[in-house]
């Protein structure tokens, strides 16, 4: 069953994502067990919207990948983004 995680960043911008993208690794590529990604700037900030295969997946990456990146992309501290987790109940796509 798939796992959904929703994530409002400290760093809140549109470039504060892409710095982190480039410090998570490059050449490591996406994640194990990430399905998809979205990004939007909602007006309060930006939401990260990830699809895992399981929670496991998603608990790896933000102790494994999401934390080490966050140290290096920023010269202050961002802390654990807020984040809200669950099992995908129902889902579509097209």
């Amino acid at each position: 069953m798939s796992y959904l995680t929703i994530a409002k960043p400290g760093f809140g911008t549109l470039e504060g994502f892409q710095k982190l993208m480039s410090a998570q690794g490059i050449g490591q590529g996406e994640p194990e067990g990430l399905q998809a990604r979205y990004v939007a700037d909602v007006g309060d900030g930006i939401r990260v919207v990830a699809v895992w295969e399981s929670k496991q997946h998603a608990d790896r990456f933000l102790e494994e990948r999401l934390a080490p990146a966050l140290t290096i992309a920023f010269d202050e501290p961002q802390g654990r983004p807020d984040v809200l987790q669950g099992v995908v109940a129902n889902s579509y796509t097209a």
